[in-house]
């Protein structure tokens, strides 16, 4: 009964390792359905209907991508909350707003694979990173740190 009452002091929300699992799953799945979707939105939905041979479609890619990142946050938090992670849907919002220049920037730039290679990569290291600084109770902590980090990354993104 003692070890219950320590953890209900603790200023962190639990962490086991199921959540570790869900997590990092949730940020696999969100990689490959952002770039799939960024790629079939393109393809199949901006291009042939908004590019002709007058228009040029040179952002077409990004808006895909930002559609597809929207599409893959409510399907990540739906997972996140499956994982038992505290606020889950500030986690997704605050991967998403990190990530948002990430495919102009440098992604778009190189084949498909690396893109998926490197979109998994960065979507695990970014929703491991806000899941741990979103679980502290104290709010005003968690939403300062959360903007901090997601204004470094996009700063870094911009850059």
């Amino acid at each position: 009964m003692d070890s219950e009452l320590l953890q209900l002091d603790s200023p962190f929300a639990n962490f086991t390792r199921r959540t570790f699992i869900g997590v990092v799953l949730t940020a696999i799945v969100a990689g490959i359905v952002t770039l799939v979707l960024t790629i079939a939105i393109d393809k199949v939905v901006l291009q042939p209907v908004m590019c002709s041979e007058a228009a040029s479609c040179t952002q077409s890619a990004n808006v895909s991508f930002h559609i597809a990142s929207i599409i893959a946050a409510i399907l990540a938090v739906v997972m996140l909350v499956q994982a038992s992670v505290y606020r889950p849907l500030l986690v997704g919002l605050a991967v998403t707003i990190s990530l948002w220049s990430i495919y102009g920037a440098f992604l778009s730039k190189v084949a498909w694979p690396i893109q998926l290679l490197l979109l998994t990569i960065l979507s695990i290291l970014a929703y491991l990173a806000f899941t741990w600084i979103l679980r502290t109770y104290n709010l005003i902590v968690a939403l300062v740190a959360t903007a901090l980090l997601a204004a470094l990354a996009l700063l870094v993104t911009n850059l």
